[in-house]
C-alpha cells in the first residue's frame, strides 16, 4: 500500500460534490521530507494553517486546498483578508480565524503558505513551523521562515499550483478554489506558464465550472467606493520618464498591490505606497511590465534594507516595508530604478 492509499482521506460535503483527497509526490524544489511522508506524519494532528497579512485569493485557496487533507485543521490570519479573498471565503463558507484569537498550546504547528518570509506573517515567530509551501523570491536568512517540509518554487507562477500539483484528486469545492487562485495570481496568465493552463484544465473538469465562473471571482467587480479609490490614487500618480521606461508612483490609504497593478496597465515600472500610522510604517508595492528586464524584488529587498524593515517578492511584482513616511520611500524607489537601469 502506498502513503497515499495508507493517509486518512478527508472529505467535505458541498455543493461542488464529494471527492477523496491523494497526495502527490511533491512537485518543483522539495526540502525536508517528502510530501506523503509529511502528510502521514501530521494527517491526524490538530494544525493552523497560516496565511499571510492582507491575505489574497492565492493564500486563501491554497490554504483551503490544504486543509482538506488535514481533516483536523484551521486557517489563520494576522488581519482582515484583502476584499477578494473575503468574498470568495464568504461564497464558499471557508472559515478563516485570527493569530491573535487563536491559541497555539491547542495545535501541533503551523502550515505556512504563499508566505516564506516572516516580513509576511510575523506571528509565524511564535509558532513551530512545521510546513511551508510558497512561490516568493528566497527572503534574506534572518527572514526566511524554515519547516519540516518545504516546497519552494520562485519559478511557478502561484502558490496554488504548487498545492494542486501536491494533491492529486482534490475535492470539487477545493479544486475551484486552486482554479481561482491561479487565475488570480497569474493575472489571467499574465505571469503564467504552460502547466498554469494544464493544471487548469484539470481541476476545471473536476469542479464542473466554466472558466467564466472561475474568473468572476479571480477578479472580482469593485465595490463603486473602491473604484473611486483606484481612480484618485490615478489622480495623484507622479510620473518620469527615464531610458524609454515610464515611472509612475502614488500614495494611497491602503490596498497599495491593487493600486500598483492599476498604475501598471499604463506606466512600465509602478509603485504605490501607503502610512500605517500604528505600525509607523510604510508599505509599498511595486510592479513592471513584461518589457522591463530589471528584478523588482531585488529592488524591494534593497528598499526594505535601505529603511530599516524587509522587502521581497517576484520579478515583476513585489514588496516592502519600511519605516520612513511614504514620500521618502518613493523617492527612493524611482532613484533605486533608475540606477539598475543604468546598469541593467
Amino acid at each position: 500500500m502506498n502513503i497515499a492509499e495508507e493517509t486518512p482521506r478527508a472529505r467535505r460535503h458541498s455543493s461542488f460534490g464529494d471527492e477523496s483527497q491523494k497526495p502527490a509526490a511533491s512537485a518543483g524544489p522539495v526540502f525536508g521530507m517528502d510530501f506523503p511522508s509529511f502528510v502521514k506524519k501530521y494527517a491526524k494532528a490538530k494544525v493552523a494553517i497560516g496565511l499571510h497579512r492582507n491575505a489574497d485569493p492565492d493564500a486563501l485557496c491554497s490554504g483551503y486546498a490544504l486543509s482538506t487533507i488535514f481533516p483536523d485543521s484551521i486557517l489563520i490570519t494576522p488581519d482582515d483578508m484583502g476584499l477578494p479573498a473575503k468574498s470568495l471565503a464568504a461564497e464558499l463558507g471557508i472559515k478563516v480565524h485570527e493569530f491573535k484569537k487563536t491559541s497555539r498550546a491547542q495545535y501541533e504547528g503551523l502550515i505556512v503558505v504563499d508566505a516564506g518570509s516572516y516580513s509576511m506573517i510575523k506571528e509565524a515567530r511564535d509558532w513551530k513551523i512545521l510546513g511551508l509551501i510558497d512561490h516568493h523570491q528566497k527572503s534574506p536568512p534572518a527572514e526566511r521562515i524554515a519547516a519540516e517540509f518545504e516546497l519552494w518554487d520562485a519559478a511557478s507562477p502561484s502558490t496554488c499550483q504548487l498545492v494542486s500539483q501536491l494533491i492529486q484528486s482534490p475535492e470539487p469545492k477545493a479544486a475551484f478554489a486552486l482554479a481561482v487562485g491561479i487565475v488570480s495570481d497569474t493575472a489571467r496568465f499574465k505571469g503564467g506558464n504552460a502547466q498554469s493552463f494544464s493544471e487548469l484544465a484539470r481541476l476545471l473538469g473536476i469542479c464542473g465550472k466554466s472558466y467564466k465562473e472561475v474568473l468572476e471571482w479571480a477578479e472580482p467587480e469593485r465595490a463603486p467606493e473602491e473604484k473611486m479609490a483606484m481612480l484618485s490614487a490615478l489622480s495623484r500618480a507622479k510620473c518620469v520618464a527615464y531610458k524609454n521606461f515610464v515611472i509612475a508612483t502614488t500614495t494611497v490609504g491602503g490596498n497599495e498591490s491593487d493600486a500598483s497593478s492599476s498604475l501598471s496597465e499604463f506606466a512600465d515600472i509602478s509603485f504605490a505606497a501607503s502610512w500605517k500610522a500604528r505600525e509607523k510604517t510604510t508599505r509599498v508595492s511595486a510592479r513592471a511590465r513584461k518589457n522591463v528586464k530589471i528584478a523588482m524584488n531585488e529592488i524591494m529587498a534593497a528598499i526594505g534594507k535601505r529603511f530599516g524593515a524587509t522587502g521581497g517578492g517576484h520579478a515583476k511584482a513585489a514588496g516592502a516595508n519600511a519605516l520612513e513616511k511614504p514620500e521618502a520611500v518613493l523617492e527612493a524607489c524611482v532613484s533605486a530604478v533608475k540606477d539598475a537601469l543604468d546598469t541593467d
